[in-house]
C-alpha cells in the first residue's frame, strides 16, 4: 500500500518513540521557562533573577511531568 520509503518511517521502535517525546517535553519546558524568565539580551550573562527564575521554572515543569 505504501512505498517502501514511507514504511521505513513509519517503523520506528518504542525506544525511539519515547526518547523523542522526551525531547519533545525537554524543549517544551526549556522554551516555555526562557520565554518567562529571560528579560533582556543586553548582558552576556544571565543575571541573578533570571537564573532563579529558570532553576525555579524547571524544578516546578518537572513536578508537574
Amino acid at each position: 500500500i505504501f512505498p517502501a520509503f514511507y514504511q521505513k518511517k513509519m517503523s520506528f521502535n518504542p525506544q525511539e518513540l519515547e526518547m523523542r517525546a522526551q525531547m519533545r517535553m525537554q524543549f517544551g519546558m526549556i522554551k516555555s521557562c526562557f520565554e518567562d524568565c529571560v528579560q533582556s539580551f543586553g548582558e552576556q550573562s544571565l543575571t541573578q533573577r533570571e537564573q532563579g527564575c529558570l532553576k525555579n521554572c524547571a524544578l516546578r515543569e518537572i513536578g508537574q511531568m
